[in-house]
């Protein structure tokens, strides 16, 4: 058994997938396999893929048609065979001695998963960058200190949300028939990495910035947000995990803010000639009836959705064209990440007092 399986989706990254797999195959843990799921690639990945599959035994590929990211994540585990189970994809890379420090830091604490910190490179400006969001710093919990679910159920989903900055417990898998990636969404990462905390037992969290996140590259789904309506059927899919594995108020109460903030961020960023669409879609969303409604903060967040009823789209949008004209005055001083990550303390110290 191999200590470590990282799975690695692969769809037409060849400018980047070269810096992807010189950061794992030069991994200073013993024993890893690096499992590649080519998934319908037409850019030269694949001949990419077969060269480094000759040149090291620990990889392998593996080839399907084109089916997205879940499903090409989802292959990679079912044939995983690693005590631990890690993700990256294909744009982005690590640090050459993040596995060993992720696995020593499980089997040492004998916890089901452990995260690093991440950090951001921008194709765009092709500067590194710390976001607040990455970071374990708007947490309460410790460095390199076990915790379980319970005593972060009101801040879990203020954790970096990607599956790509931890080891999972092959067990988790094999005793959870839930956790997998859900198939033909974007925003995967979000609800596996809910159920994936609210059915293992604990977690740890290491100070080390071991993974790279790519962002604000050409042609990336989370550059041009053309499927910012899967987070409406991925809040749905949240919430019913929720109800299904956790009781605590207070995790419900961080559920249903968690879902109405992500809604409304998603709404600034979407293509402007779509807003109006996605503008009724959240009044329509939590006009619905559920359980949820007698969850903690469920009057909360109807308020809010109330008042953004009663503002209205046209109002809306005029107060958004000036919020993003100062983004864009922000970006172009260099000066937005550091709002941002202002914006985020702020938030988290009321949230927390």
């Amino acid at each position: 058994m191999p200590t470590v399986s990282v799975i690695v989706p692969v769809y037409n990254v060849a400018p980047y997938l070269k810096q992807c797999l010189d950061s794992l195959v030069h991994q200073t843990l013993d024993d890893m396999e690096i499992i590649c799921v080519n998934d319908g690639s037409i850019d030269g990945s694949v001949e990419m893929l077969e060269v480094y599959s000759r040149n090291y035994n620990n990889l392998k590929v593996i080839s399907q048609e084109n089916r997205g990211l879940s499903a090409a994540r989802n292959t990679g585990i079912d044939v995983a065979s690693g005590r631990y189970i890690g993700f990256v994809d294909g744009d982005d890379w690590v640090t050459l001695d993040i596995y060993e420090k992720l696995y020593k830091g499980a089997i040492n604490n004998g916890v089901d998963i452990v995260a690093s910190n991440t950090i951001c490179y921008s194709d765009k400006t092709a500067r590194y960058y710390k976001d607040y969001h990455f970071f374990h710093s708007n947490l309460s919990i410790e460095y390199g200190v076990s915790f379980n679910v319970s005593s972060v159920c009101n801040e879990i989903l203020d954790m970096n949300v990607s599956a790509c900055n931890k080891l999972f417990s092959r067990e988790l898998f094999r005793f959870n028939d839930c956790l997998r990636f859900e198939d033909g969404y974007k925003f995967e990462d979000l609800l596996f990495h809910l159920t994936s905390f609210l059915v293992s037992r604990s977690c740890l969290y290491l100070e080390d910035r071991g993974y790279i996140y790519r962002n604000e590259r050409a042609n990336s789904i989370m550059t041009s947000f053309d499927s910012a309506f899967d987070i409406f059927p991925v809040s749905e899919k949240v919430i019913k995990v929720t109800l299904d594995y956790g009781n605590e108020g207070a995790l419900q109460k961080h559920v249903l803010s968690f879902v109405l903030r992500k809604q409304h961020d998603f709404l600034k960023r979407i293509r402007r000639d779509r807003q109006e669409e996605f503008f009724n879609n959240i009044i329509m969303f939590w006009s619905k009836a559920g359980e949820w409604r007698s969850w903690p903060g469920a009057e909360d967040v109807l308020k809010h959705v109330s008042a953004l009823e009663a503002t209205g789209f046209d109002r809306w949008k005029r107060r958004d064209r000036l919020r993003a004209a100062g983004l864009s005055f922000l970006r172009y001083t260099n000066l937005d990440y550091s709002v941002k990550n202002l914006r985020s303390r702020i938030r988290n110290s009321r949230k927390n007092h």
